[in-house]
């Protein structure tokens, strides 16, 4: 996946051998100025400001601090570094905008510097185990030894923050390769908070326990950079089978190093750690072990991957309980003006149906996506909705069985065929295996059950659809619920333009949103006419985002697909290129999406009636407007009675 092969360098190594052999000479002179930090600059850091700590502090002073003074890290040489890194970042971008990638020098460079790092942390890692052995008894739960003879424990946890320093520079050979991705943001965060992390464990936490995350992180440094290593010398690189181990290890590391913080959270009574520390690496554990973990599960026969020849229009639906009626407004736009008029069930499977739009929708998303994949009426089936308001406003254990009810009743018997390949159906897959929880994007159907299945898993909220999770075919399913794009690419491919619409928690990345309604509506609603306020809201902000023009957009609760990024990327000087490159993006997205309409907006933004009720569709909005605004009062209200009460309870205690 890019988002892990963006972790690290794996696009650089892969036009390694395009460059021809390294050659020895360059080689040579990387290799003298390694030997060169390691024999001057290495001590000379490590034993930077200790001599003015060493004189100004007594004897036993001295023996009492936890690694001696390799502990005396300085925050400001952190802060520097930081900064300097983001300026490299951005320096170095801008000078490779309109060059091409560096060829000459840079694998020789790669190749010494992936070789230093890794023997650098098998030192560390060897060096960090040997001490551990001599001093402590038990590879976990192990307090600090005040002792002189502990410092050179504190030396190689100092030398392991500086490891962490060292690999920053992965970035520069990724930007200078132009092999920038689009999550490098994730690249950059992880880097920093590792370095950030590991400066606040030598400076607080210098001895002790902290020697296993260090040792396990180096030695998994260790062999991630001789695997890059030696894919560079040979000419064959490395088999896949060692490299697909690679990322299992590193997984590894975080698990195993994530046990051992919610173990010294356990046994904290025992241990001189603070408890900020350990929050804190568990923190970074786990946000490692998250960014790794492939989370998409690609289940045979339902989750097809096919390589299309073009980019086409994916419209997203996310999750919204009861708030799809938001939805329902958006997709009856969509079917006025996407879907050429009078199209029926039988008609969708045809060739009639537009081959460029395609639909995605997780929970209730994926019911209103599927009215609009098959053929039939977003506004008939609001209607069928709205029927089951009754007997589930109040009592939401009622809306599984009533989405059940609709289904069967709305669903065509060629469905099947409309959906596969249409329609992509976010659901979260529960096993016994790592991660337990994936999601499993479904988008082939073999029967009108099997879409059924699919569409009702989505829907499946905890607790409220039963105990147990929802199961067919043999696997156990629940909610949709909120997988972002980043961890699972379920809205579309790459190479799609996503129309994202939200009714629940709208996202600065959200292209139509509802209006931040009461989250509690989703599964206690409002009554009826809320709902056809909500739906008509959906409505008017699909005529005014689809009728905005390349530079403005109208729209208040959406933006134009132009216009997004043209306002989040104010012009500046050093932004020039990256805005000219936006602009075109969003520029080419919005004329593919205007494509695709078969009838141009008209500037009305509403009918002039409702034609179920014969009211005007204003007064719903407004209505809903208006108990949208009075709910979130009585909230307000509510929230500050119970802290009053809480102060009275506690000052009567006091007293």
């Amino acid at each position: 996946m890019e988002r892990r092969r963006g972790l690290g360098l794996v696009d650089v190594l892969l036009e390694r051998h395009n460059a021809g052999r390294l050659r020895r000479r360059w080689l040579l002179v990387a290799a003298v100025v390694t030997l060169s930090y390691c024999r001057y600059a290495l001590p000379a850091l490590a034993c930077w400001g200790s001599g003015h700590w060493e004189r100004s502090v007594d004897a036993s002073e001295f023996e009492e601090t936890v690694g001696g003074p390799y502990s005396r890290v300085n925050f400001s040489v952190l802060v520097v570094v930081s900064l300097g890194y983001l300026s490299m970042l951005q320096c170095s971008s801008r000078l490779m905008q309109a060059r091409l990638p560096i060829k000459n020098t840079i694998f020789e460079v790669l190749m010494v510097y992936n070789m230093t790092q890794m023997l650098l942390n098998a030192y560390v890692c060897a060096q960090l185990l040997r001490e551990a052995w001599h001093v402590f008894r038990f590879p976990w739960g192990n307090q600090f030894i005040y002792t002189q003879e502990s410092h050179r424990l504190g030396y190689f946890v100092w030398f392991h923050y500086h490891c962490c320093q060292l690999e920053l520079l992965d970035t520069l050979f990724v930007v200078i390769r132009k092999k920038v991705p689009r999550t490098i943001f994730l690249h950059v965060g992880l880097r920093l908070l590792n370095m950030w992390a590991w400066f606040f464990a030598c400076r607080y936490a210098c001895g002790g326990d902290t020697y296993f995350p260090a040792a396990v992180n180096a030695a998994t440094r260790a062999v991630v950079y001789a695997i890059y290593s030696l894919s560079m010398l040979s000419e064959r690189g490395v088999p896949l089978v060692i490299k697909a181990r690679v990322t299992e290890l590193q997984m590894f590391q975080f698990a195993i190093c994530a046990g051992h913080a919610l173990f010294c959270l356990y046994t904290f009574w025992d241990m001189q750690i603070s408890k900020a520390i350990l929050v804190l690496y568990l923190l970074v554990m786990v946000t490692g072990l998250l960014l790794y973990t492939d989370f998409q599960n690609q289940a045979e026969g339902k989750s097809v991957r096919k390589l299309e020849a073009g980019s086409k229009v994916s419209i997203a639906f996310d999750s919204s309980g009861w708030l799809f009626c938001y939805h329902f407004g958006v997709a009856t736009w969509l079917r006025e003006h996407l879907v050429p008029e009078g199209m029926t069930a039988e008609e969708a499977e045809s060739d009639k149906f537009p081959n460029q739009l395609i639909f995605s929708g997780s929970s209730g998303g994926s019911l209103v996506a599927s009215t609009l994949s098959c053929g039939l009426n977003p506004k008939d089936c609001f209607e069928e909705v709205l029927k089951t308001h009754p007997e589930c406003a109040r009592n939401p254990f009622k809306l599984l069985p009533a989405v059940e009810a609709t289904l069967r009743k709305c669903l065509p018997p060629n469905s099947y065929r409309c959906l596969s390949g249409r329609l992509r159906v976010l659901t979260t897959r529960i096993s016994m295996k790592f991660p337990f929880f994936s999601a499993e994007v479904v988008n082939s159907f073999k029967s009108q059950e099997d879409v059924f299945h699919a569409l009702r898993a989505s829907c499946h909220v905890p607790f409220v659809g039963g105990l147990g999770p929802y199961c067919y075919d043999g696997h156990a399913y629940i909610d949709g619920m909120f997988w972002p794009q980043l961890l699972v690419p379920w809205k579309g491919n790459d190479a799609d333009y996503v129309i994202r619409v939200s009714a629940l928690l709208p996202s600065p990345s959200t292209d139509m949103g509802a209006p931040f309604p009461p989250t509690w509506w989703a599964l206690l609603p409002p009554p009826v006419p809320v709902l056809r306020g909500l739906y008509w809201q959906g409505y008017r902000d699909a005529a005014r985002w689809f009728s905005g023009t390349s530079e403005t957009s109208p729209c208040w609760s959406c933006k134009s697909a132009a216009s997004d990024g043209i306002r989040r990327r104010n012009s500046s000087r050093g932004r020039l290129a990256s805005k000219e490159r936006a602009e075109d993006d969003d520029a080419t997205r919005w004329s593919e999406i205007q494509k695709l309409l078969l009838k141009k907006p008209n500037g009305e933004e509403l009918p002039d009636l409702d034609d179920a009720t014969g009211e005007r569709p204003e007064k719903y909005i407004k209505l809903m407007e208006a108990t949208m605004q009075r709910d979130k009062s009585y909230l307000l209200g509510l929230s500050i009675a119970t802290c009053a009460s809480v102060c009275v309870w506690g000052l009567l205690g006091w007293l």
